[in-house]
């Protein structure tokens, strides 16, 4: 879902309006999810997380690589514009309001790849059909 959203969102093809919207919140709440997974700080006991899958605890932080910059502000943005009514919000201007779609689909490409080099194949799923952007 999150790259046939970036797919979608990129072209224009929601126009403007409630379906946009709703692709838009879907997309950032996908990409937040992808973010708290590979790079959250402080999960809560029950949160699953990168390092969950790995043989030895710890050892994600090391494999991932630095946090890449299209998603630096991507936590914030998106608490701010999406997930909570914010007096935030009213800063937002017609030339910050895009959303770098492909950006933020390329910066998980790597991450995601170290990630699956480093997971044992035992611990994961079947493998998905694999999407270009």
């Amino acid at each position: 879902m999150f790259l046939t959203l970036a797919r979608a969102l990129d072209t224009g093809v929601f126009g403007v309006g409630p379906s946009a919207n709703a692709a838009l919140e879907s997309f950032t709440v996908h990409a937040r999810v992808l973010l708290e997974f590979f790079f959250g700080a402080n999960p809560r006991a029950e949160d699953v997380v990168a390092d969950d899958f790995l043989e030895s605890q710890g050892k994600w932080a090391g494999l991932r690589g630095d946090l890449p910059p299209a998603l630096k502000d991507l936590r914030d943005r998106v608490g701010t514009e999406v997930a909570h009514l914010t007096y935030a919000r009213l800063a937002v201007t017609p030339s910050t309001k895009p959303w770098p779609f492909v950006e933020i689909v390329n910066a998980f490409e790597g991450v995601i790849g170290a990630f699956l080099r480093a997971v044992p194949e035992s611990r994961l799923g079947p493998p998905a059909p694999i999407l270009a952007l």
